[in-house]
């Protein structure tokens, strides 16, 4: 059964539970969907930028999951770093790897980007703020912040 509620709302029903039996808990932040507005809003003025610049939106897209920078640093050993590579950027376009030498014989230093699917509010605000910059680069006219703010705070009702 999932229940979602505050801590204190939560101890309140556990004590409502058959004392005399064991269960298992299991808990997780209960964490908003990003609005579907400003995801589309990314990949529009994404594609507006692309044209702009004659370059494959997927190609901006990972060089902006570089520049916010959700990633996790991780020592790989060399014999399985081939395989770990295939399966990380295989769970979409935003999930990259950057390969550099270990200290560690034998390994490799992998920061794994994670897509922006995996994104919270702040990030994702990061991203678009990103694309702002890139698009105010080159003459594109985007949103402006009190709008974007707007589209993003959707995210934490």
């Amino acid at each position: 059964m999932d229940y979602i509620s505050k801590p204190q709302d939560f101890v309140r029903e556990l004590f409502k539970l058959d004392q005399t039996k064991e269960y298992k808990f299991t808990y997780i932040e209960n964490k908003k969907k990003r609005s579907l507005n400003a995801n589309s809003y990314y990949w529009k003025t994404l594609q507006e930028l692309a044209e702009k610049l004659g370059l494959p939106k997927e190609e901006i897209y990972r060089k902006h999951i570089k520049e916010v920078g959700a990633y996790t640093p991780l020592c790989i050993q060399n014999k399985a770093l081939k395989e770990f590579l295939e399966k990380w950027s295989n769970k979409g376009i935003g999930w990259v790897c950057e390969a550099d030498i270990s200290k560690i014989e034998g390994c490799t230093t992998v920061l794994a980007y994670y897509g922006s699917s995996t994104y919270d509010t702040k990030q994702m605000s990061r991203l678009i703020d990103q694309l702002t910059q890139d698009c105010h680069n080159v003459g594109i006219m985007t949103l402006k912040d009190k709008e974007i703010e707007k589209m993003i705070e959707e995210w934490s009702r």
